[in-house]
């Protein structure tokens, strides 16, 4: 369980930081890091950006100057990420995912792509059965984690770029299709929104099925 718990903090953590360093080449603004969401949160600043870091490092995010925030973050430095082409965009978003999948490659080498490729048919089959076919993957990661836990920490890291990579918001893959279909200026549109929602929607099927199986997996070996 700790391996997971690791390699999901050092997926935040990284595809977070490396998502905002590349805005920054780029020239963008970036009013505002988040590292964790819930609980006390440290802040300070890091140039002309604010940087929260809360304990409970589950999530991340990147506020970045746009089109549809210029109100509110006008006058903080920085290009707008809505003056950029379509493509650009698109590559920004999925650029955290990558850097894992590459630090997966680095680790356990072709295994991480393999990995990669099967988590896009596992993650949504072990969600629709989590006490079938999800069972038979968790059982059969368990003793990788015994054996090696940087392995399976890497196999972990693998599987969750793939889930970043689905074209589902608000995973990167999502935001690039939305910025595909974003013209340059222009702010997301309802159907964008409508979109995120459902997106949104799925996500928490899929982590509510997810955390079941491994509940579930935990329990019956007696681990818990």
């Amino acid at each position: 369980m700790l391996v997971i718990v690791v390699s999901v903090v050092f997926f935040i953590v990284v595809s977070t930081v490396s998502g905002a360093l590349v805005l920054r080449a780029a020239g963008i603004g970036i009013p505002a890091i988040q590292l964790g969401v819930w609980g006390p949160k440290v802040k300070g600043r890091i140039g002309e950006s604010t940087v929260s870091l809360s304990p409970w490092l589950f999530s991340g995010s990147v506020t970045f100057k746009d089109a549809g925030n210029i109100d509110n973050y006008g006058n903080v430095p920085g290009e707008l990420f809505s003056s950029l082409g379509r493509l650009p965009r698109a590559f920004m978003m999925l650029v955290g995912p990558a850097v894992i999948l590459f630090c997966s490659v680095l680790i356990i080498g072709s295994e991480a792509v393999q990995a990669f490729t099967a988590a896009f048919y596992q993650i949504p089959r072990g969600a629709l059965s989590p006490f079938t076919y999800a069972q038979k993957l968790l059982a059969s990661f368990w003793p990788v984690v015994s054996e090696s836990p940087l392995e399976a920490a890497a196999l972990v890291m693998g599987k969750i770029a793939a889930l970043a990579f689905m074209p589902i918001p608000p995973f990167s893959g999502g935001q690039a299709l939305m910025e595909l279909s974003r013209s340059k200026g222009a702010t997301h549109g309802r159907s964008a929104m409508v979109f995120l929602q459902l997106g949104m929607l799925i996500v928490l099927l899929l982590v509510v099925s997810w955390i079941a199986a491994l509940g579930y997996s935990l329990v019956h070996s007696g681990a818990i």
